[in-house]
């Protein structure tokens, strides 16, 4: 009746009909200062007034400048690392790194269905729980690997800090 065209809400928005339309200042293209592509109001007014592509070349790549030490991850093992020390391994260590260890925390993590035993949990934060005792465990460590408790007693008191069962052992209680 009137003739009014209908026009959508994102068109209602747009340019010259924005509600925010003042002079046409909103319609100022900004563009890359090196390369000279569109590149967004935001990043021409208060970022760098450079397109994505120009602000990661040359001085302003964060990695720019950096040294490269030449030596690959590969040559860091074993002997070529510099903390090696005549082929030392904790006994901790040793006994986490033992397929030994890792078959029987699988064993125990089938049993329990991976399940916490304290918050009932399922795969997420597990721990595996004896069902022997480690002093147990420990004895049977110990003659694998003919360590004598009088002779190695510092070396096997500081596999202490790592296990609250350990008690019995240093008090010499079976």
């Amino acid at each position: 009746k009137f003739n009014i065209k209908i026009r959508t809400i994102s068109e209602a928005n747009k340019g010259k009909y924005s509600y925010k339309f003042i002079d046409g200042r909103c319609l100022k293209n900004y563009y890359c200062l090196d390369c000279g592509k569109k590149i967004s109001i935001a990043c021409g007014i208060y970022g760098t007034g450079k397109c994505v592509s120009c602000t990661k070349i040359g001085k302003n790549n964060p990695n720019y400048g950096g040294t490269f030490h030449g030596i690959p991850k590969m040559n860091k093992t074993g002997k070529d690392n510099p903390n090696y020390k005549d082929g030392r391994t904790s006994l901790i260590r040793g006994i986490y790194m033992s397929n030994l260890y890792k078959k029987w925390r699988k064993l125990v993590y089938e049993r329990d269905d991976y399940t916490g035993q304290k918050c009932k949990f399922k795969k997420k934060h597990l721990e595996a729980h004896h069902t022997n005792r480690f002093v147990e465990i420990y004895e049977e460590f110990v003659s694998c690997y003919n360590l004598d408790p009088n002779k190695d007693k510092e070396l096997l008191l500081n596999l202490s800090k790592y296990w609250n069962d350990f008690g019995d052992i240093k008090k010499g209680i079976k």
